[in-house]
């Protein structure tokens, strides 16, 4: 049965928001900012909720389902299309910060990997 990896799904939002605020990413989805948290923690949304969560990152519903409900490494080609939903995601970093858009993407990476405990 297929289900959907909530690590995988957690990390991409955690990676993709940078350091945008908790509060302001739920806003801006129409979700309450409880809600996000708990899904940034692990916790499976419900489907409208998931839906507007994937239109975000900017990847398939199908990139986060998994046969079971361990957590699955990330593939070459999941990690791209990551870091291409993530991209975006730069305009959040620090104000002042002297990191190149590399840096940071790097970094949001890394923090990927740890996340699913893969870094």
């Amino acid at each position: 049965m297929k289900t959907i990896d909530t690590v995988k799904l957690s990390a991409a939002i955690r990676a993709k928001r940078g350091n945008m605020p908790l509060a302001d990413l739920a806003k801006m989805l129409g979700i309450s900012t409880s809600t996000l948290s708990r899904i940034e923690r692990g916790s499976m949304p419900d489907l409208p909720t998931y839906l507007t969560v994937i239109d975000y990152i900017g990847v398939p519903a199908e990139f986060f389902q998994t046969d079971d409900n361990e957590p699955q490494e990330f593939t070459e080609r999941e990690m791209k299309l990551i870091h291409e939903a993530f991209m975006s995601g730069r305009v959040y970093a620090r104000q002042g910060e002297k990191e190149t858009p590399a840096e940071i993407d790097k970094k949001l990476i890394n923090n990927c990997k740890k996340a699913i405990g893969i870094g």
